[in-house]
Formats: C-alpha cells, sequence, structure tokens
C-alpha cells in the first residue's frame, strides 16, 4: 500500500432515524464529513456497510462512494 492511502477518514456508523430516511439526511451528513476531511487536508473517506444494506449501499454510491473492499463469510 502506498503511504498516502494510509491516510483516509474513516466513518464506522451512520444511522438515520426512519422518519428522517429519504429526506437528504445521510447524504448531509456524509458532506459534512467530506467537509471535515478536507480541512484536515485527508484526501479520501471511507465507509463501510453490510452486503443485505441495500439503502445505505445505494445513499452511498448516490454520494459518490465506489466499491473498494468486498469481505466474504462463510457460517460453519
Amino acid at each position: 500500500m502506498v503511504p498516502e492511502a494510509r491516510l483516509h477518514l474513516y466513518i464506522s456508523e451512520l444511522f438515520v432515524a426512519e422518519a428522517w430516511r429519504g429526506k437528504g439526511v445521510a447524504g448531509a451528513l456524509l458532506a459534512a464529513a467530506e467537509a471535515h476531511a478536507r480541512s484536515l487536508g485527508i484526501a479520501r473517506v471511507t465507509i463501510g456497510s453490510l452486503a443485505a444494506n441495500t439503502s445505505a449501499r445505494r445513499a452511498y454510491a448516490k454520494a459518490g462512494f465506489a466499491e473498494y473492499e468486498i469481505l466474504l463469510r462463510k457460517r460453519l
């Protein structure tokens, strides 16, 4: 990994109450996080999502996020 890829802002949790979903709240929160990252000189933002959480993944894609890493799990 190149050194500049190591420095990123990581959003560990993003939750929008059900009554506020679909109203642009997630996008506004992501934009605020991006603005904060820029103010710190950070050029990358990373966020994770469960594969089955299609509404979150759709919101992240709408905000410009693209798949970077895919984890696979198997129950034994």
